[in-house]
């Protein structure tokens, strides 16, 4: 493993890992979004896709996908949804309405995206994320941090060297970190959620 001065560096990568293992995750692993923040507006025809809750590698990204959009007249109980939109990919994505719909209407967006970093240890997995597949982050970290360590315990020798009877040979946290990281794979299908909606990406 690689020599970390303390703990404090140590938690850093670890907690690094692991967000790295919940982006891994998606699509099979998914959170949805249930977005009402969007009022329609006088003579507006875009409107800026809202955020996903949470933060990315400490930035914010609009919501991945949307599924579906639904309008509550002014003075209307129930929503309901429409189709006369189209979504305008780009670093700034937005909703393209078809039609001047009417002020004062409020939206809801319902779409998806992969969950949001841990902000530090102290913080949980999502109330959303799956309990079959809780496991499924400490794995990644664990292959993760075998198959970037194993740089740091390789030395060179300008002459033939015997490490067959050495307790740690070279390669074997390469070796020890692929096979984890192959289980991951094959348990991050056996613990996928429902297949996706079809929806619309809101970034290529």
């Amino acid at each position: 493993m690689t020599n970390f001065r303390n703990l404090s560096s140590f938690s850093s990568f670890l907690l690094d890992a692991l967000n790295e293992a919940i982006q891994a995750c998606y699509p099979l692993i998914y959170k949805q979004v249930l977005d009402t923040s969007l009022t329609i507006l006088s003579n507006v025809w875009e409107y800026t896709v809202p955020n996903m809750p949470g933060t990315y590698n400490g930035d914010s990204i609009p919501i991945q996908s949307i599924e579906r959009i639904e309008i509550q007249e002014p003075g209307v109980v129930p929503y309901f949804p429409t189709s006369a939109y189209a979504t305008l990919r780009g670093a700034t994505p937005k909703i393209k309405f078809f039609n001047l719909e009417t002020p004062g209407a409020k939206l809801r967006i319902r779409g998806h995206g992969s969950f949001p970093d841990l902000a530090s240890f102290a913080d949980t997995l999502d109330a959303q994320w799956p309990k079959q597949a809780v496991y499924l982050p400490p794995l990644y970290a664990a292959a993760s941090l075998l198959m970037s360590g194993e740089a740091g315990r390789v030395r060179v020798s300008s002459s033939p060297v015997d490490d067959r009877e050495q307790a740690n040979r070279t390669g074997s946290s390469m070796q020890a970190g692929q096979y984890l990281m192959q289980r991951f794979y094959q348990e991050l299908i056996r613990s996928a959620m429902p297949p996706l909606p079809r929806a619309i990406r809101t970034r290529h």
